[in-house]
């Protein structure tokens, strides 16, 4: 990721909620109101249905001041409010045209707000209606702002408005140092104490702050140090939105002071530096390797790194297909696996997978069987596993079939006649 640019002199941040921006943005915002910057806080709602327990005519007023007290903490005195019901705010025009009458009077170089994303994460919980239209309206607001056919009565159009900087975005590009900052960010976190309050629990501003701003420290700290004598492997998510290739150096280096074996997931969701930290670092597999380009290619070919391919991921999230192929054809070693999991692949057969690996990824039924037997335990680094020879485990099916291309040929018909594990047969 690349630093923030800090060359400019007036921002506006544009939230639906009090509290939006004190779960981590406020840390940067002290940085920059510490230079000398402008920033000015610009909220949709008071917030009043944010609180469990206390009616909607009480919170707003409460919730309100406590967001002045928290910008105040970063150095933030001009605060405004839009006034939009809490929790039912829409996207639209009046959304649009108050947004463009606040930034024509403002005049910011830099617009600020959250994540406007569906969910928090690929995988997590969806955002907040709210959240989602306030982020949209602020883009076309930016747009509308130095429009001066749109929303005239709303003040001379501003051209000024050269970045917009969102959020806990799920793919972040860019960063800004808070470690300078980080108390007067956790002092504003706290000045929303009712709010704290509601949610119950043991909720403490300064540790999920710092966790925030340190999880790295804390991966390859506390939590190794827990999760080390149970593991034979580091594993660790480099893309966009999760661990920066630095950030996934640190980790897979920590992991192999403890006398783990690295393992990546690389390259799923776009182009990024997944695949060559896995090659760097020596990795058993980069799982997933849905995009890579010819340097990605050429790495994995020249390395011991298996490219684990998951279809049953692309054929649940309807996202492109690895080009499994063009790996087989440059002499990477290929392994097919499930990645069963209840967030974007759900399935635990492999006969589906092998089936699309042959229909979609373009490989042969050999090839295709062989990436999920001997490919997988080479991913796995298990020698004893994936083949029949002697020394090897006697760990086999009996399909009935007259050949392995029934697995591709026949998908979700049950072929397996007969299971042997340790050579004891199970069924």
């Amino acid at each position: 990721m690349e630093p923030l640019a800090e060359d400019w002199d007036r921002a506006v941040a544009v939230v639906a909620h009090p509290d939006d921006l004190e779960y981590g943005a406020a840390a940067a915002v002290a940085r920059w109101t510490g230079q000398g910057r402008q920033v000015a806080y610009l909220l949709a709602t008071r917030g009043e249905a944010g609180i469990a327990g206390m009616a909607p005519d009480r919170a707003g007023p409460l919730r309100e001041e406590e967001e002045r007290r928290g910008a105040a903490a970063v150095g933030v005195g001009e605060v405004s409010f839009l006034g939009y019901a809490d929790g039912l705010l829409e996207y639209g025009i009046p959304l649009r045209r108050d947004l463009t009458a606040a930034f024509r009077r403002l005049q910011p170089q830099v617009v600020i707000t959250m994540s406007f994303d569906l969910t928090w994460g690929d995988e997590g919980p969806v955002n907040h209606s709210d959240h989602r239209a306030v982020g949209l309206a602020v883009l076309d607001a930016c747009r509308d702002t130095a429009n001066e056919w749109v929303f005239p009565e709303a003040g001379p159009p501003w051209p000024g408005i050269r970045d917009i900087y969102v959020g806990a975005s799920n793919r972040p590009t860019h960063f800004t140092d808070v470690s300078a900052t980080i108390d007067a960010g956790i002092a504003s976190l706290r000045a929303h104490r009712a709010y704290l309050d509601g949610l119950g629990g043991d909720f403490d501003p300064d540790q999920f702050l710092r966790d925030a701003a340190g999880y790295v420290d804390l991966v390859c700290g506390a939590m190794l140090d827990a999760c080390a004598p149970h593991a034979r492997w580091v594993d660790v998510f480099c893309e966009r939105g999760a661990f920066g290739a630095d950030e996934a150096r640190a980790v897979l280096a920590a992991g192999a002071a403890a006398g783990l074996l690295p393992r990546v997931h690389a390259n799923q969701l776009g182009p990024g530096p997944g695949v060559q930290v896995a090659v760097a670092a020596g990795a058993a597999s980069a799982d997933h390797c849905t995009y890579t380009d010819d340097a990605d290619v050429a790495a994995l070919a020249g390395s011991g790194t298996v490219a684990t391919l998951l279809p049953g991921v692309e054929f649940s999230t309807r996202q492109p297909y690895p080009d499994a192929r063009r790996l087989l054809d440059a002499g990477v070693t290929v392994a097919i696996a499930t990645d069963c999991n209840p967030g974007s692949c759900f399935t635990s057969s492999m006969p589906l997978c092998i089936a699309l690996a042959v229909r979609e990824m373009r490989m042969t039924t050999r090839e295709a069987v062989w990436a999920a037997t001997a490919g997988g335990a080479r991913a796995l680094r298990r020698p004893d596993a994936g083949h029949l020879g002697a020394g090897a485990r006697a760990d086999l099916v009996m399909l009935d079939a007259p050949s392995h291309a029934y697995l591709a040929y026949r998908p979700g018909v049950p072929l397996i006649a007969g299971v042997w594990r340790d050579g004891a047969r199970l069924r």
